[in-house]
């Protein structure tokens, strides 16, 4: 018989099947030779070699001399499995938007043979390409962003299947608020950030105003997995002194994924500005934020294109800090807390 041979006696080509015979010194000469691939269910005449291919086959041969002696039958067992297994991966956790889980994701692995293959020996995974592992158990997946498994199995007789993988997205962070001056529309704005960098919608779900011209906001901020913030402030917009428009924010309540409202620290984003109505370029910009004891202004000048920020907080001496260009401090939620950053 010629094939390649794996594992533990299994051949993972076809197999090639010589049969010769040969009869006793002085005896009558051999005038045929049988064979059988079904245990000796049925028999053909050997004119040339065959092949044996998947399964396991039970082979059986004798000869025939011409004075009409039948040896006694011999039987070999060939088995051939040329087909690697078959792996697939079934992922659990919660859902957000597809391709999104917002949870912890447990990967469980499972492979198949043919029926008439040796048998799935292993399973193997690999976690971002890193390093390859017998698996055991379901995988459970926490790290958030993209995750990359990928995973094999290898039969008895030694075939290896070509791995495949599936990529695994996990957001389980809401998006945070950003509030800020824009200088485009000369306008205390809110955008949204992304823990792992991906887009955050930003809805206005109701304006309100009162009667002394306070306007209240409540924003939905949702990012690409469905995790989703909820916003309500205060704003003011009014005329101050030399011309100088004046508009300011206070944060009401901050809620995440349609949980408790949190009432954070007292605090209040005011922008003080002014613009050259000739060119129509910003002229100055004063932009203070008060959270708590903590005060930071941001205080730009348009002749000189430079910001000076200054930080005073339970500390009695103030920090101050000059920089080119325009430079606007904002004011940002933090897991339901109130903090700044420039």
């Amino acid at each position: 018989m010629s094939g390649t041979l794996g594992a533990d006696d299994w051949y993972v080509t076809d197999v090639t099947v010589h049969l010769s015979a040969a009869d006793n010194e002085g005896g009558s000469g051999v005038t045929e030779t049988e064979y059988s691939l079904d245990d000796g269910e049925t028999w053909e005449v050997y004119s040339g070699s065959f092949i044996v291919s998947e399964g396991i086959t039970k082979l059986m041969y004798k000869s025939t001399d011409n004075a009409g002696n039948i040896e006694e039958a011999q039987r070999r067992e060939v088995r051939v499995d040329k087909t690697p297994p078959n792996t697939s991966a079934s992922l659990g956790g919660t859902a957000g938007n597809p391709p999104w889980f917002v949870s912890d994701v447990v990967v469980t692995l499972s492979a198949t043979e043919k029926a008439e293959g040796s048998g799935v020996k292993l399973i193997e995974y690999a976690v971002d390409g890193v390093i390859w592992c017998e698996y055991s158990s379901p995988i459970t997946i926490s790290s958030e962003g993209m995750t990359t498994i990928s995973f094999r199995s290898k039969d008895v007789a030694g075939n290896t299947e070509d791995a495949k993988s599936e990529q695994v997205y996990i957001d389980k962070t809401p998006p945070e608020a950003r509030i800020s001056f824009d200088k485009t529309t000369s306008k205390i704005i809110v955008s949204g950030s992304d823990n792992i960098g991906g887009d955050v919608d930003v809805e206005i779900l109701s304006d309100s105003i009162d009667h002394a011209g306070t306007e209240t906001f409540v924003y939905e901020l949702t990012d690409d997995a469905g995790n989703n913030m909820m916003l309500s402030f205060e704003r003011t917009t009014q005329e101050a002194d030399g011309g100088d428009r004046l508009s300011s924010v206070k944060v009401l309540e901050i809620g995440y994924n349609d949980g408790d409202p949190i009432a954070p620290v007292s605090n209040d984003y005011e922008a003080k500005f002014a613009m050259d109505k000739k060119t129509g370029e910003l002229k100055h910009l004063t932009c203070k934020i008060n959270i708590g004891d903590t005060a930071i202004m941001s205080k730009y000048n348009g002749q000189k294109d430079e910001t000076t920020i200054t930080l005073k907080d339970d500390e009695p001496k103030e920090e101050k800090v000059t920089l080119r260009g325009l430079v606007i401090v904002e004011l940002v939620t933090d897991s339901g807390k109130i903090n700044f950053r420039y």
